[in-house]
């Protein structure tokens, strides 16, 4: 709306020569109760927050770059755990079948046991510790009568 009702006078000024456009800026400006000094100070302020949003932006794009190297390094972990949990899977399987193992072998260890202690022992020796302690002639193997017979026929 403003654009409408200084058109006038901006098609003045730019009719003008150079000499009086400065006057006439100063009477425009004037009359749009709008003062050099604040218009300068705007502009700082609108350079400053200019400079300040692009610090802004300049520290996003650190922090962007920060997070996405920091996401890398959690889906890396992600993945190393992944295969830590497959691996403690595979030992705690490992472990239970081993454990089962180790059960049956006890088991059958103390049926042993228990076995041997009720076994009854035979009171007659076995067979070859009897067949040492008879007389050499009553064996009946057919070697030693043979050495018998050379050792008693001089």
């Amino acid at each position: 709306m403003a654009h409408n009702v200084f058109e006038g006078d901006l098609q003045c000024l730019l009719n003008q020569d150079v000499s009086s456009v400065q006057v006439d800026t100063c009477a425009f400006l004037h009359k749009a109760d709008v003062s050099s000094i604040s218009l300068c100070e705007k502009l700082t302020n609108l350079s400053l927050v200019k400079g300040k949003k692009d610090k802004e932006i300049i520290a996003m794009k650190l922090e962007v770059s920060r997070l996405t190297t920091e996401l890398a390094e959690m889906e890396k972990l992600r993945k190393n755990l992944r295969e830590q949990e497959v691996r403690s899977t595979d030992l705690e399987t490992t472990l239970k079948n081993a454990t089962k193992k180790a059960t049956g072998l006890e088991e059958n260890l103390c049926r042993l046991q228990t076995k041997v202690e009720n076994r009854s022992w035979p009171t007659r020796l076995p067979r070859h510790m009897e067949w040492d302690l008879r007389w050499p002639w009553s064996r009946s193997d057919s070697y030693v009568p043979r050495l018998i017979f050379l050792v008693w026929m001089p």
